[in-house]
Order: C-alpha cells, then structure tokens, then sequence
C-alpha cells in the first residue's frame, strides 16, 4: 500500500516477477545472498581549486538517491504527503480551502480536526484513537485508507533517541515565518542530525510503548471500545465487508496487547 518513491513511472500495469535464476535479467530480481551495498562514484571535480566533488550514489536496483530526498517510503499518516504541502502545520489545515475526505468518509469539520492531530507528533496517538472511538467514527474504518492511517499512528516508532538522552522538556519547537521555515527546510536537506525539538521529544522505545508508559488508560480505554463495538457485527459473512472490519479490529487489538505484555515483562525483569 505504501508508495514507493522514484522507483518508476506510475503504471498500473507494470509487471513484475520474482527470479529464481541466477541470469533472469534486470525485470526481476534475482537470488543474491545480501543486498549490495550503496555505490559511490565521483563524476566530477570542478572550482578554482577542484574543491568540489559531484558525487553520485546507486542503490539496489540501480536506484539513484539524492541528498535530502527523504524517505523512500511514505507513511500513510504522513501529513504532508495528505495535504501536498511540505511540512504542513495544524495554521495550513484551518486555512485551506479543500481538506482530503477519504472517499467522502469524513465531513470538512472531521477531517481538520484528524488531520489536525497528526501534525502533534508527540501526542497524536491518543488524539487520534480518541477520536475514532467517539461517536461512532468506529465505522469510518471500513474505509480502507484510513484503516491504514490508524495503524502507521499507532506503530510507527518515530524518531528514536537513547534513554541515556532522554530530559525534561524545558521549551516546544517555535512557530517560523515562511522564510524560517523555507531556511529550516534547506538546513535538514544538508544537515544528517536530528533537530532539537526532534530529538528531545524522541523516544527509546516507540511512541506507542511510550504512551502506555506513561499515559495507559488514554490510549487503551479508546481501543477497548472499539475492540467492544465488533460484537453486534459477530454473525457477520465471511464474504461481507463487515469480515474486513472485524479481522481489522482484531489484528489491532492484538498487536496492541503484544506491546502491553512486552512493557511488562520489561516491567518485571
């Protein structure tokens, strides 16, 4: 479901196959024991000094790569990707015109708040699963995209840092004129740290852990009752689309549960 980027030209017909040969030719993939690793090559030296170096860098499959490019693959609760707006803030959703409506699920007022939420990083996950659990917005998730953006909320680590670094939180990132941000933007392209407000609201664990941590009963009390609003859909056909949903919900559940028995374990040790 995830788009990868650069890879070719959109084309719902392409056509591709897994090799088993070793000379099955470039339209598969053949069976190699690692991947390689990326290669380096400079093409070209120039300045008055020849101080300058153009550096080209391939990947597997012959996949050019470039400074700054981002990740290869996007999130689906990547909210610049939602909106087609570079690093978007929550003041970008309450000024736009049009907000996506995932196939006409969510109201204009519905979607400024989702989308709202997912410009928080570091609280989104209970205000995300908080709001699926109210007023029966359960039912949105038969929805195929947003079932996939609930699911990248909840288990997507986001950024790590050790627990040797972690401190208390003494200041929030600053709000930036365009030209702030357009600088901003440009010194992450060049620059291979994390910035600070990143970093210092970083996790060693993952998001998810670190909230039922911290903050349990806001995140599992939401999923309770959604995991409770499957039973009157119990006597579901396996062939209806009320089978999607429940098999959803209870993968979810699941998954969660997993990270609850691992923190306390952890806990016990």
């Amino acid at each position: 479901m995830e788009q990868l980027r650069r890879r070719q030209p959109q084309n719902e017909y392409q056509f591709w196959r897994l090799n088993a040969e070793d000379d099955g030719g470039r339209r598969g993939w053949g069976r190699t024991s690692e991947v390689p690793p990326l290669a380096w090559e400079a093409v070209n030296f120039r300045g008055q000094d020849l101080n300058t170096a153009d550096v080209v860098i391939t990947g597997f499959g012959d996949r050019e790569l470039i400074f700054g490019e981002g990740p290869v693959v996007q999130s689906p609760a990547d909210i610049a990707k939602l909106l087609s707006i570079p690093m978007p803030t929550e003041d970008d959703i309450l000024h736009a015109d049009k907000l996506p409506s995932f196939g006409d699920t969510l109201s204009q007022e519905e979607a400024e708040v989702l989308l709202s939420y997912l410009t928080v990083d570091y609280i989104r996950i209970p205000l995300v699963v908080g709001f699926f659990a109210s007023h029966d917005r359960v039912t949105y998730l038969f929805n195929p995209q947003l079932r996939d953006l609930l699911r990248a909320v909840l288990f997507e680590a986001g950024p790590w840092v050790s627990s040797s670094d972690q401190s208390t939180i003494k200041k929030v990132p600053v709000r930036r004129t365009a030209l702030q941000q357009k600088q901003y933007i440009e010194d992450r392209f060049l620059l291979a740290n994390l910035p600070e407000e990143t970093r210092i609201l970083g996790t060693p664990h993952g998001l998810l852990l670190n909230e039922l941590q911290f903050s349990p009963a806001a995140t599992l009390e939401p999923l309770l009752s959604m995991f409770l609003s499957i039973k009157d859909l119990s006597d579901a056909n396996v062939h209806s689309s009320d089978a999607t949903f429940i098999l959803y919900i209870i993968q979810l559940t699941v998954n969660v549960k997993s990270a609850v028995v691992y923190l306390i374990e952890e806990a016990n040790k």
